[in-house]
């Protein structure tokens, strides 16, 4: 006679350890489902904000960069119609100029003017391919208008060349064309200044005009890419609006890599910088905590079936033992339990480490260039709201090539540490200290007017001076140069305050080093 099979009991015990198991498991597998997709949304979140940053730094580095030619070019155009003879300039006045001017113009190649005929008459460096411009677009264009703003080259003259001209039209005292002042810009110079920022392995920056025909790119991309106007959908709609920058996520780049893109026009030139952070990077920590996560919860799942059976096979086999054994099931399950959330703590306590490293200077523990552009855009919004004071110090340790060059990295690496602690011990709880990058750091001082901003950056000029570093044989000293800048209700964006303070910094330097310069309100 055959064996019936047993019918299942929906109220056995078993069957009742079984729901349970299910039950504790739908549970930890929706905690382990909100964590992953928390951790996710903050990668992308941090990952957003990091875009913004970079494309904050290259459009200060592009506007700055213009801004210094379009100052060097006013002094060429001056010198062109104020000699007093047309089309005569003082060549040796101009090498002057340029001998102290050039070292900030790094990725500016080449200045020079025209006559009104087109011929260079002047040009800091030899070029013998610029020696008359009379058909370059950047000198035709400017013979019909009558304005004197600063002119870039189109993109199609830049892809061909592979350099953009920046010129400026000159007319003599009785409105007549003059000749042009020209500067030329290597796009090579630009691509490798782009190469610098990390932007992880599949990242990209580009660089375009107005028109979007792509001019520079970091990774590059290869010639046959210069000049593509091709952008992504959500790039289209932003300037469809008008919207001079954002941020967007877009799977449609040029290479089909998924990235996170903040864009920016670059104030009044005609040009856009792209920032954009691939997802398969930015994600990568993320991916691997996950998969951690999910195979432990996997082990969970596992060890609480194989307990669950095995308390059924003792429950069969020892009746007596039952209440026994679904104790011990409850302990184990609940060190499982508690090994999870241990290791969940763990993981938060790596993400806080992790989030605490994204803000800070490494070698100083300083908050680093990202973090204070994020403290110091709060600040000045709470300044402006509450009608506070609020003052900046933008700080540069004098000739700290020479230290590194004379002594070593490790001395100049003690030497920044050194400057932190002084700059740590000269302010308040309050205020903010920021390593942003080299030998440049920035103090932001709310609730601070001018007068007590200038007064703490003496106070900290003399604690730097009295800096001593001994090597063995000889005591290192060295000084600081400091510019002070305020917040102005007719300027009220940290990117003129910094302006103002970098211009006073830069002043202390020309005007001998070891000072603090204060900027005009």
């Amino acid at each position: 006679m055959d064996a019936k099979p047993k019918r299942f009991q929906g109220n056995s015990p078993l069957a009742r350890l079984l729901l349970v198991v299910a039950a504790l498991n739908l549970a930890v597998g929706l905690l382990v489902g909100v964590a992953i997709w928390s951790a996710m949304r903050h990668a992308h979140e941090d990952a957003a904000q990091e875009s913004r940053n970079l494309t904050i730094l290259v459009e200060r580095y592009f506007t700055e960069m213009f801004d210094k030619t379009d100052f060097a070019l006013r002094t060429l155009s001056h010198e062109l119609v104020g000699h007093g003879v047309p089309g005569v300039v003082d060549s040796e006045r101009l090498d002057a100029f340029f001998a102290g001017y050039v070292n900030l113009m790094s990725d500016i190649d080449r200045f020079g003017i025209t006559n009104a005929a087109g011929r260079v008459i002047y040009a800091n460096t030899p070029d013998a391919s610029l020696t008359d411009v009379s058909e370059r677009e950047f000198f035709t264009s400017r013979i019909t208008t009558a304005s004197d703003a600063l002119y870039a080259s189109s993109a199609r003259t830049g892809v061909a060349e592979n350099a953009l001209y920046l010129s400026r039209r000159v007319a003599n005292p009785d409105g007549t064309f003059a000749g042009v002042v020209f500067a030329r810009l290597p796009l090579g110079s630009v691509s490798a200044f782009l190469s610098r920022l990390d932007i992880g392995d599949h990242g990209g920056i580009s660089f375009r005009d107005l028109n979007m025909a792509l001019l520079a790119r970091h990774p590059d991309p290869g010639d046959k890419f210069r000049g593509n106007r091709t952008i992504s959908r959500e790039l289209r709609e932003f300037l469809d609006r008008g919207d001079p920058r954002g941020t967007y996520f877009s799977g449609t780049t040029w290479d089909g890599t998924a990235r996170t893109v903040s864009f920016a026009r670059l104030g009044t030139y005609p040009f856009y910088v792209n920032v954009g952070l691939a997802e398969e990077d930015y994600l990568e920590g993320w991916r691997q905590n996950s998969l951690q996560l999910v195979a432990l919860y996997l082990g969970f799942i596992a060890l609480t079936l194989i307990f669950a059976l095995l308390a059924h096979w003792v429950w069969r086999a020892r009746a007596h033992e039952q209440a026994e054994a679904v104790h011990e099931l409850e302990r184990r399950v609940a060190e499982s339990t508690a090994s999870l959330r241990e290791y969940s703590e763990a993981l938060e306590r790596s993400n806080a480490q992790l989030r605490h490293l994204a803000i800070s200077d490494p070698l100083t523990g300083l908050a680093n260039r990202r973090h204070f552009i994020e403290s110091a855009n709060g600040e000045i919004e709470r300044a402006l709201r509450h009608a506070k004071p609020l003052t900046l110090l933008m700080m540069d340790i004098d000739r700290f090539k020479s230290i590194n060059d004379t002594w070593g990295h490790a001395v100049g690496d003690v030497a920044i540490q050194k400057v932190a602690e002084a700059c740590q011990e000269a302010v308040r709880v309050i205020d903010t200290v920021a390593r942003l990058g080299g030998e440049e750091f920035a103090l932001l001082l709310p609730e601070t007017d001018l007068v007590a901003g200038a007064m703490v950056a003496e106070r900290l000029r003399i604690a730097i001076a009295a800096i001593r570093i001994p090597t063995g044989t000889e005591i290192v000293a060295f000084t600081a140069s400091i510019g002070v800048a305020e917040l102005t209700h007719a300027e009220p964006t940290l990117k003129r305050l910094l302006k103002r303070a970098d211009d006073a910094l830069y002043l202390a330097k020309q005007l001998g080093r070891d000072r603090c310069e204060i900027a005009a309100p």
